[in-house]
C-alpha cells in the first residue's frame, strides 16, 4: 500500500512548513514538513524540496508499515493504512509487544484508535497539537472511508480535530 494524497496534505497541515532548520519539542532537528533526516545538511528550502523530502521519508515509513502488515498478516482499509503512516512518520517506530501492537493485532479498530490517542507528548509536555493529530489518525482509523465521506458531504466536522 502507498500513503494516500490526503494523508499527505494532512501530514503536511499537522507538520507545518518550516524553510530553515529548528528544534522541536523533542529537541530533533527537523525542516520543511517535519523532516528529521539530514536535516542538518540544509540551511534553507524551499516548499517543493521540502514536498519532495517528505515523499522520501513517507516512502521509507510506507515500507516499514507494509513490512509490518505483511509479516502479521494483517488486512489494513487505506483508512487504517494512512492513520499508521501518518503516526508513524511522527513518532517513528510501533513497538512490538506494545499495547497499540496488539489492539493492531487483535483487530479492534476503536481499541487501536484508543491507544493511539495516548501518544500525545514530546519532550515530557502533553502538546496540543500532537492531541488533535492523534483525535484525527484515531477517526481515520477507526472510521470506513464511506463514513469518512459522508462525513464531508454533510459538513460533520472531523476535520476541525
Amino acid at each position: 500500500m502507498k500513503a494516500s494524497e490526503t494523508i499527505i496534505k494532512r501530514i503536511k497541515e499537522f507538520e507545518g512548513f518550516s524553510a530553515k532548520p529548528y528544534r522541536d519539542s523533542a529537541g530533533v532537528l527537523t525542516i520543511g514538513y517535519g523532516t528529521t533526516r539530514d536535516a542538518d545538511k540544509y540551511n534553507s528550502i524551499s516548499k517543493i524540496q521540502a514536498d519532495l523530502l517528505l515523499r522520501r521519508d513517507l516512502a521509507q515509513f510506507e515500507a516499514t508499515l507494509n513490512n509490518y502488515i505483511a509479516a502479521r498478516g494483517y488486512e489494513l482499509t487505506q483508512n487504517q493504512y494512512d492513520a499508521l503512516l501518518s503516526f508513524l512518520y511522527n513518532v517513528g517506530s510501533i513497538k512490538s509487544g506494545s499495547n497499540l501492537d496488539a489492539a493492531i493485532r487483535q483487530g479492534k479498530p476503536k481499541v487501536v484508535a484508543a491507544n493511539l490517542e495516548k501518544y500525545v507528548y514530546a519532550g515530557g509536555q502533553k502538546l496540543a497539537g500532537l492531541v488533535k493529530r492523534r483525535k484525527y489518525e484515531a477517526y481515520l482509523f477507526a472510521t470506513s472511508p464511506s463514513d469518512i465521506i459522508g462525513a464531508i458531504l454533510a459538513g460533520v466536522g472531523f476535520l476541525q480535530f
